[in-house]
């Protein structure tokens, strides 16, 4: 078991996203199974994750699937949860730029950016093109941006 200490912030509208194209980029695909499971396709790597706890730290569980599991990943008949993540190197932090190509947020795609912490009180410096902190904010947890497809309403209120 590991632990996940993780804020979140959307990214301030006037931002260009072009300008980071040089970034290490993945393709991922989420489906939840419930509000703390989660299965992964990243970049062809399939993975089972178990999160528990609520807020900045949680208790977080992560299993490689064997190649013979995949098949069940294929084979779920849930919605897809799909982002491209950009990862920015900065500060000594990498902050993951996760774009969102079916939900919505104030009718633009939504853009999320996380950055994984060493402790709940760690110091680090912003970039200038953070937005607005959400990392409380339940309508940008992963399981809950995933109902929204479920229900067909793509955009966070």
């Amino acid at each position: 078991m590991g632990k996940e200490i993780e804020r979140k912030f959307l990214l301030k509208e006037d931002f260009k996203i072009s300008s980071l194209l040089y970034c290490k980029r993945s393709v991922i695909e989420d489906v939840y199974l419930n509000d703390n499971t989660r299965l992964r396709n990243k970049d062809d790597k399939f993975i089972i994750t178990i999160k528990k706890g609520e807020g900045i730290c949680r208790d977080e569980y992560e299993f490689l699937m064997d190649v013979g599991d995949i098949n069940i990943f294929q084979s779920i008949k849930l919605p897809v949860l799909n982002k491209v993540r950009l990862v920015v190197p900065y500060c000594d932090h990498n902050f993951e730029i996760n774009m969102f190509d079916k939900i919505l947020f104030k009718k633009k795609p939504l853009i999320l950016v996380e950055v994984e912490l060493k402790s709940e009180d760690e110091k680090f410096l912003l970039p200038e093109w953070l937005g607005e902190e959400v990392t409380n904010d339940e309508r940008f947890y992963g399981f809950n941006l995933f109902k929204l497809l479920k229900y067909q309403d793509f955009d966070v209120k």
